[in-house]
């Protein structure tokens, strides 16, 4: 199979179906999708007849959000998704990802400060350890601001360095919009985001099977390696396992961010990852979405 480069790929598309809605490519061409097999990405999807999605968008609460095709890196629905906002705790997802590269899942980490004032915590005790694989769980499932300072605290180099490490895999992963400054998601003037970077960010944390796996997991318990002493952890996602088709990913909120919710949803072989920031009701707004894509797009085949 021959490949086109995606700018040829879309020229095409558009002539041999100019009289539907094209879609939008939501990854940057020549950094992160420079070339692609036809039949790799179809289905593509496509809006049914002319349907205008702009009432819609404005009876959402949402100060910023996008919807997209995963398979095709197609966006559904957008409203002003290269926004700067506080990402709250879906920060936690580059946390995690950094963290993930750090450390061996089975390295003990040790609570080196009992973190105070700084949100949602679980309630470590300093000098307790924990396996990584466990401090992730507390990050993902629960989303403890304490789970993300433990991951900082223990880089070998510091804090800074854990910081400075967010910020480069950011680069590597073409957020250009996106600053961060601490591990949790606190509001900060340096801490900053966008819908359409978590968009990038939330599809290289579900490329990993392990990560993967704990943004969809509803409880789960851990247990301080020096102790007996046990852990419950709760998602915060209240979607899972009452939305049909949801994996995760990720909550947030802040007095300044408002409410974040970072989405995906399989159905019908179809992947729908959805960043909602400053909503008023993300779980509404998020619903609302999954509903409107699954009653208002066709995936065609070419």
């Amino acid at each position: 199979m021959s490949k086109l480069r995606i700018d040829q790929y879309l020229a095409l598309f558009l002539l041999s179906l100019v009289f539907l809605i094209p879609v939008k490519q939501v990854l940057p061409q020549e950094m992160i999708l420079p070339e692609i097999i036809l039949d790799k990405i179809s289905p593509i999807p496509v809006l049914n007849g002319d349907q205008q999605p702009e009432s819609f968008i404005a009876s959402l609460s949402a100060q910023s959000f996008v919807a997209i095709d995963v398979d095709s890196a197609a966006i559904l629905l957008e409203k002003d998704a290269h926004q700067k906002v506080s990402p709250a705790s879906t920060t936690k997802i580059m946390t995690a990802l950094v963290a993930k590269d750090l450390f061996d899942l089975e390295q003990a980490l040790t609570v080196k400060n009992k973190s105070l004032n700084i949100g949602h915590t679980i309630g470590f005790e300093k000098g307790e350890k924990f396996s990584t694989n466990d401090i992730l769980k507390a990050l993902l499932v629960n989303s403890g601001n304490d789970a993300a300072e433990i991951l900082a605290q223990n880089h070998p180099e510091g804090y800074d360095a854990f910081i400075l490490a967010m910020n480069r895999k950011a680069v590597d992963f073409h957020l250009l919009d996106s600053v961060f400054s601490n591990p949790s998601g606190l509001d900060s003037t340096s801490h900053y985001s966008t819908a359409f970077d978590l968009s990038l960010l939330a599809r290289e944390l579900m490329k990993d099977q392990v990560l993967r796996e704990m943004v969809r997991t509803q409880q789960v318990q851990i247990q301080n390696l020096s102790s007996n002493r046990r852990y419950y952890l709760y998602n915060t996602n209240l979607l899972l396992g009452i939305e049909p088709g949801v994996v995760g990913i990720k909550t947030g909120t802040t007095d300044l961010a408002g409410e974040a919710l970072i989405t995906q949803v399989e159905r019908e072989g179809k992947q729908i990852l959805i960043v909602v920031l400053g909503s008023q009701d993300r779980y509404s707004d998020t619903k609302q979405i999954i509903d409107w894509i699954f009653s208002h797009y066709q995936w065609l085949e070419i």
